[in-house]
């Protein structure tokens, strides 16, 4: 069994003391190991200088580990069967790592603990096969923590309506439209339009409205790097606009050959 012994520079870290436990109880039945260790929340400026003082890097970093090791009678270097070492984690760049990937932030401590153990295992991932064997054995015991969390759940949806009301601020053809779809949507309702009508009609609308936002991001892309591309990139716009173009046209003469029996 692992003896785990939780550290924290701050209250903000103890939420996550149970998750540390269960992801290194896990990992160290899965590899069959003993022994104790201690984990350590640390904040960005203590990182920083154990990172410059047992790297030579002036930088923080995530995750720091360290071995235990001591000197035999022959003058050996030896890692200590029962204390396998120290596990330094930076809350603050666990935080940023959690929001810029949108991982939970006990999924993000659960990785950095984890990376941070089998390092003291002495798994690394310096050569590829290393490396491969080290990310196999993250990606199963994490597992569990990335299902679905619903207040990951709740942010992605956050993230995606803020797209759509960047499409709708910013683009006269997006809004134009939505007020299209809420046409036909009234119109399907009115006339009470056989089923499979109606999911010719919703496919149309969800396909304009998607090619749209595509071409807005295209453009976005091309607009924020068109100094350093090919001179062709007028012609992927024009051909993207085009695109959207004939979905619109399409939707439209569907339409027209829907509704047109109910309005005559």
């Amino acid at each position: 069994m692992l003896t785990i012994t939780l550290f924290h520079g701050s209250a903000n870290s103890r939420p996550y003391g149970v998750v540390v436990n269960q992801v290194l109880q896990r990992a160290a039945r899965a590899v069959s190991s003993q022994g104790a260790v201690a984990v350590n929340f640390i904040s960005d400026q203590k990182m920083r200088k154990l990172n410059r003082t047992y790297r030579g890097k002036d930088t923080t970093t995530n995750v720091l580990s360290f071995g235990t090791e001591t000197i035999t009678d022959d003058g050996r270097r030896t890692t200590e069967q029962h204390d396998l070492g120290d596990i330094f984690i930076s809350l603050s760049v666990a935080k940023k790592e959690a929001k810029q990937y949108r991982w939970t932030m006990h999924y993000a401590i659960a990785r950095l603990a984890l990376h941070g153990f089998l390092h003291l295992l002495g798994y690394d991932h310096v050569k590829d096969n290393d490396a491969e064997v080290m990310e196999g054995i993250e990606k199963r015991l994490l597992k569990i923590y990335s299902m679905v969390s619903i207040r990951r759940l709740l942010k992605s949806f956050n993230y995606a309506s803020r797209g759509i009301a960047i499409a709708w601020r910013s683009e006269q053809s997006f809004r134009i439209q939505v007020i299209a779809a809420a046409v036909v949507l009234g119109l399907m309702g009115w006339f009470h339009v056989a089923l499979w009508q109606a999911i010719a009609l919703l496919l149309l609308i969800i396909l304009v409205l998607t090619l749209e936002i595509i071409n807005s991001i295209l453009e976005r892309f091309v607009d924020v790097f068109k100094p350093r591309l090919h001179h062709m990139v007028e012609e992927i716009k024009d051909l993207m606009a085009g695109a959207v173009l004939i979905a619109s046209c399409g939707a439209l003469i569907v339409g027209l050959l829907i509704f047109l029996p109910y309005l005559v």
